[in-house]
């Protein structure tokens, strides 16, 4: 069987436009709001079925898986496809690597959640243990391919897909607090089913994995997506740990009511990441010059982008004040989640910060200077934790000034940063 060629991208094609791009936004948009559609469903449900303090023991679980598939991502997703945007021949010899590296991270990852569950705190080992194998098909994603080809219908349609399988295995198996541990088992098999479909596109893309010298290719990855790893580890600490302190520092129903505040800032803040994630490939391709500074074209693109994040911050911050409750409310999460409004309204500051400093971030990123946005992440992560061991009997009262600080820490220490590197202020100026 001959490899299939794999079709170069130009930086100067259509790819590379404005309204590329906007295209390509909207399709993520869209995908985005179905999947999210289907999320709040699935999860209002399971709040009525479950009661907010088995619901607390859920998120606690997912936050806790979260932040171990994040691990087990150790920035690859990003490198890959800022890779794949600068040349995607490269994609052909990622892949063993990426599955030798995430395999090994997957396998630590699982001791992790095996060593929580024995401890007993948080949620019941059932629950945590089905959780763990939402992680096995992780190795076999590869969303990074895609995202890099700007072939946003394929991410679109995986997100889609997993909520599908999530929704239909909680409407037939779940319907009383000892079903709960059924959750996980449904999300993992709508992975599994989104890598399964992952790698017949990426079989059909570019043919055969190119296993030789693998192992070599895995220790050199390793070396340069070393900052990406480190940042998305400290964005794991610093988005999903707050939920984790409140699962085992506090009981009753705050964990739930928690809980149900951080799924819906989880997802506004998806809304932002996928903005960022759409302009990754584009950022990265202004940024293949020799020069050590930021390239002109990619600080125009910055600049204009944090107009447009300003303004959808600022929509986000009101809409979230004025509609919190009556979301709760349609949501049909029930009376015990009342008091998720109040905590949703502050909550929803942290995407907000995130979609303004994120052009920072992103932009260091794409021009090859990850360290910035690990140092940004690493100090955001450390005022949640710091914050944690400082007032650990006052998680209630503590966890959301400190989730907020925390995003202004990480922000205020990108936007320092890209300034210094791109030798000019990130003004916000026409």
């Amino acid at each position: 069987m001959q490899d299939a060629p794999i079709k170069p991208l130009d930086p100067t094609a259509p790819a590379a436009n404005a309204s590329n791009l906007t295209r390509n936004f909207g399709i993520l948009l869209v995908g985005e709001v179905v999947s999210k559609v289907i999320g709040f469903f699935v999860f209002g449900r399971l709040g009525r079925v479950l009661g907010d303090s088995c619901y607390g023991e859920l998120e606690f679980a997912f936050a806790t898986t979260t932040i171990a598939a994040l691990l087990a991502d150790a920035g690859l997703v990003v490198f890959g496809a800022r890779a794949v945007a600068r040349d995607p021949s490269t994609a052909r010899s990622l892949m063993p690597s990426f599955f030798v590296l995430r395999g090994a991270l997957v396998v630590l990852s699982l001791i992790a959640i095996g060593l929580i569950a024995a401890s007993g705190r948080g949620a019941s080992p059932a629950i945590l243990l089905a959780c763990g194998l939402v992680l096995l098909p992780v190795p076999f994603v590869c969303d990074w391919f895609f995202q890099g080809r700007d072939e946003m219908v394929v991410v679109t349609i995986s997100n889609v897909v997993r909520q599908s399988c999530l929704l239909v295995g909680v409407l037939l198996f779940v319907d009383a607090p000892s079903h709960a541990w059924r959750v996980p088992i449904a999300d993992a098999v709508g992975l599994a089913v989104v890598a399964g479909l992952h790698q017949v596109l990426l079989g059909r893309r570019c043919g055969r994995w190119a296993w030789k010298g693998a192992l070599n290719r895995a220790q050199a990855v390793v070396r340069e997506a070393a900052p990406l790893g480190l940042s998305t580890v400290a964005w794991a600490v610093r988005f999903w740990a707050p939920m984790v302190f409140v699962g085992m520092t506090t009981t009753g129903g705050f964990k739930g009511q928690y809980g149900a505040a951080h799924r819906l800032a989880v997802a506004m803040h998806q809304v932002v990441f996928l903005y960022f994630y759409n302009l990754l490939p584009t950022w990265s391709r202004l940024a293949t010059t020799g020069d050590s500074r930021i390239p002109d074209a990619l600080r125009s693109a910055v600049r204009r982008s944090t107009w447009i994040s300003l303004a959808g911050a600022i929509l986000m911050i009101t809409t979230t004040w004025l509609l919190a409750p009556d979301v709760i409310r349609l949501l049909g999460y029930g009376a015990e989640f009342e008091k998720s409004a109040d905590i949703l309204r502050w909550l929803c500051v942290v995407p907000a910060v995130a979609w303004i400093s994120g052009n920072a971030r992103f932009g260091l990123i794409a021009a090859g200077n990850s360290r910035g946005d690990m140092w940004a992440n690493a100090a955001g992560a450390a005022c949640v934790v710091g914050a944690y061991f400082a007032w650990i009997h006052s998680a209630e009262t503590v966890v959301v000034p400190a989730f907020i600080a925390a995003e202004v820490v990480t922000g205020l220490v990108a936007l320092g940063l890209w300034s210094m590197r791109s030798n000019s202020k990130l003004a916000i100026r026409v």
